[in-house]
């Protein structure tokens, strides 16, 4: 900078930065993302935890120049890089399991952005092929097994042998992203260990530090703890409105949800999105039509007194599991994959894209 002039202001220093570490792109619901330029295919929400983008470009401002930018030139440089991002590509990012083509992608949350493609012919460990996004929910996950065994889940868990299918079934089919899931309800008296289910079969896809949820109090809230994880698990319920039970239905087929933006008296937004929902109650009292069509009831039956076991016994064998139970539904996706285009059923029920999947899988184990 020479004398009487003046350089470049920091928030244009910003912007720069900015350009030179990253591709700028939204969502099709308006979402500003931005994606490292030659990194693994990661967006970044432009505020929020420790992976946005305001915290990086912070940082490197300081390594850069020595010392802190100030917040008025941040957040300037924030709206202009948001008007970039919104004026880029469309871009619509997976949560912990994504389509590539006819494959299935499984993001394990690393910092390398290594990810599980699968296929009919197996899977394997790669760099990912598709854009993924995290939340302060996605947690790492450990690196599968080839030789899998799900029967050492089904040590763990009290889950009747002629409902054990279904269960698998369930699982299985949360790996496929772009079909209606059903929702798993798991019910049963005080004692029947429908919590410690329920939360081992959510950190099976998402180790994130809660894996359970308490019911939501209205949509803006649903909104927010659906939005954070691919699999939602509320604990404990004990009466479905009937705005909770229309946004389940919505979230099992990924239709629009229109609620009013934060901040503002008119303008609406429309949250679309597909999640699944895993339920626990002792009874969740009438159901209506649309929302019981798409229930899978597991009824468990009361744990005896001396076959239960302690919680960090359960959470420490079930870490120890973990690696060989995801290589084992890994191994039964990729046989599903390669059964499907094959099944055809005679009728098909009201979830019928969840129906071929357990046939297939049928196919896969002889069941």
């Amino acid at each position: 900078e020479s004398a009487g002039s003046r350089g470049p202001s920091q928030a244009t220093l910003l912007v720069q930065i900015a350009k030179d570490l990253y591709e700028f792109g939204h969502t099709t619901a308006g979402e500003a993302l931005a994606v490292p330029s030659g990194g693994p295919l990661i967006a970044r929400p432009f505020v929020g935890g420790r992976s946005a983008l305001r915290a990086e470009l912070s940082l490197r401002f300081y390594q850069e120049y020595g010392k802190a930018s100030n917040t008025a030139a941040l957040a300037s440089a924030l709206n202009v890089l948001q008007g970039c991002a919104l004026s880029g590509p469309v871009w619509n990012p997976g949560l912990r399991v994504a389509q590539h083509k006819s494959d299935i992608v499984f993001d394990l949350g690393r910092p390398d952005g290594k990810v599980v493609r699968i296929n009919g012919s197996g899977w394997s460990i790669q760099n990912t092929p598709v854009l993924f996004r995290r939340t302060q929910l996605s947690g790492e996950m450990p690196i599968p097994e080839r030789d899998g065994n799900l029967e050492l889940l089904r040590r763990l868990i009290n889950v009747p042998d002629d409902l054990w299918p279904i269960v698998v079934g369930y699982l299985v089919s949360l790996l496929f992203p772009n079909i209606p899931h059903a929702i798993l309800a798991l019910t049963g008296e005080q004692g029947t260990g429908k919590s410690t289910l329920a939360r081992l079969l959510v950190e099976l896809f998402d180790a994130g530090p809660a894996p359970l949820r308490t019911a939501p109090r209205d949509v803006e809230q649903w909104c927010v703890q659906a939005a954070g994880s691919w699999v939602v698990a509320l604990d404990n319920i004990s009466n479905i409105r009937f705005w909770l039970s229309d946004a389940l239905c919505r979230a099992s087929t990924g239709d629009g949800l229109v609620r009013r933006q934060l901040f503002t008296d008119s303008d609406l937004s429309v949250v679309n999105f597909r999640r699944c929902v895993i339920l626990t109650s002792i009874d969740p009292g009438a159901l209506r039509g649309d929302l019981a069509d798409r229930l899978l009831l597991i009824e468990l039956n009361r744990i005896p007194t001396e076959e239960r076991k302690l919680d960090a016994y359960l959470i420490a064998s079930f870490h120890s599991y973990r690696p060989q139970l995801m290589g084992a539904l890994f191994n039964l996706a990729s046989g599903v994959i390669r059964e499907l285009p094959d099944v055809q059923l005679q009728s098909y029920p009201r979830m019928a894209d969840f129906a071929k999947v357990l046939a297939a899988l049928d196919r896969v184990t002889g069941w």
